[in-house]
């Protein structure tokens, strides 16, 4: 059996198995990538660990991929497909569908968003070069 320790805390990871990998290169910070299921019945489970607040991933949508976001820690600001923002909270999710686009940033110092997928596919990123901000907020249930 593989084993596998994130400490989110210190920051310091040990993976034992090839089916996980860690993408720092975000302005945002980090993605912790799980490869799961089969390659007939593929999932990929990631954490994102938001750490720096107020840092916008980029206003993008994904041509194929189906994703869920559970907020696991922080408070998520959250877009998608309008100028607003809702703000998330520990529990809450949110499902988006391809080609809906979406943004987001931790409001506090950090947060940790699990994001489950349907596949990965590092080519269906489509960024949306015409707004990296929205300007509205509103608040969370």
């Amino acid at each position: 059996m593989a084993t596998n320790r994130y400490d989110l805390d210190t920051n310091y990871m040990l993976c034992m198995d090839s089916n996980i990998q860690v993408d720092n290169d975000h302005d945002w910070g980090r993605e912790l990538i799980f490869h799961l299921g089969t390659k007939e019945e593929p999932y990929t489970l990631k954490l994102l660990e938001l750490e720096k607040p107020h840092v916008l991933s980029s206003y993008h949508k994904h041509e194929n991929i189906h994703e869920t976001l559970v907020v696991l820690a922080g408070v998520v600001s959250l877009r998608v497909e309008s100028p607003f923002f809702r703000l998330y909270y520990p529990g809450q999710s949110i499902d988006i569908q391809p080609l809906q686009r979406h943004q987001f940033f931790a409001v506090q110092d950090s947060a940790i968003l699990m994001e489950g997928s349907d596949r990965i596919d590092p080519n269906d990123d489509i960024k949306d070069t015409d707004d990296r901000a929205g300007d509205q907020f509103i608040g969370g249930d």
